[in-house]
């Protein structure tokens, strides 16, 4: 969820699914209801949910910084391949990148364990770091660093 909103009878839903399900109710010529409760809802105001949306950010900060972390300690140069060959690490250090400028020294720090691995004898290992090394400077931030 992104995006809360709270019906009149305070359930809660993300913004985009209930707005989309109004509309398509409104267009076909249903009665509006609550997904949830099936109950009919008097008026489709969609409330904010800003203590909501607050903790979700905070939360999705959290877990990022914990996942980037944990992809970082995996891609030390002394860690096993399979760690560092990792689509998944590749994935989650390009992504994170992409979508969290706030972490630019985390990203250095990754940056550099990618440039110790490239030195490394192996090949697949040169090739994971190179492929998240490209993925981490396609964010303008990160490029910059």
């Amino acid at each position: 969820m992104h995006n809360p909103v709270t019906l009149e009878n305070g359930l809660t839903f993300e913004h985009e699914v209930i707005d989309k399900l109004f509309k398509e109710c409104k267009e076909s010529g249903r009665k509006m209801v609550c997904p949830l409760t099936q109950k009919q809802v008097k008026s489709t105001y969609l409330n904010p949910s800003i203590a909501l949306q607050n903790t979700i950010e905070e939360w999705s900060a959290r877990n990022e910084a914990a996942q980037l972390d944990l992809a970082h300690q995996s891609l030390n140069p002394g860690s096993p391949k399979s760690d560092i060959v990792s689509n998944k690490n590749q994935t989650i250090l390009g992504e994170l990148a992409l979508n969290n400028d706030v972490k630019v020294m985390v990203v250095r720090n990754v940056g550099s364990s990618l440039v110790n691995i490239m030195k490394s004898g192996n090949i697949q290992a040169r090739e994971a770091a190179l492929k998240a090394l490209n993925q981490i400077s396609s964010c303008e931030t990160s490029a910059k660093v």
